[in-house]
């Protein structure tokens, strides 16, 4: 369990310090995106500008993360985030089959999504 939580302050730590790249910045016309990435017991669903997304995305699946096509289970929170001048909502969505533990690391990581407003 250690290992989950390890790999959302993984997931957290990557999406702050992911640098803007040349070029990475809100592509004209406002372009989305969407990505919901697999933590075991709980999901991460990002949508909203693509830079931004992406970012999230490639910073999860680096943590060694899978992405998944749709979210599973109850929704903990939703968060508006804004990370180098990219907006973007991340959900956080917990499985059924979830114990306490991972519950509980789903609610931390929505504390710490929502101190990144």
């Amino acid at each position: 369990m250690c290992r989950l939580i390890n790999c959302c302050l993984v997931l957290v730590a990557g999406l702050v310090l992911v640098p803007a790249a040349s070029g990475c910045g809100r592509l004209p016309g406002g372009a989305s995106a969407r990505c919901v990435v697999d933590f075991k017991y709980f999901n991460v669903e990002a949508t909203g500008d693509k830079a931004g997304v992406d970012a999230f995305c490639k910073s999860a699946t680096a943590a060694g993360e899978g992405k998944i096509d749709n979210p599973q289970g109850d929704k903990v929170c939703t968060h508006d985030v804004s990370q180098g001048g990219r907006k973007f909502t991340l959900a956080v969505y917990v499985r059924p089959d979830a114990d306490q533990v991972s519950r509980d690391g789903a609610n931390r990581l929505c504390q710490t999504y929502a101190g990144m407003h």
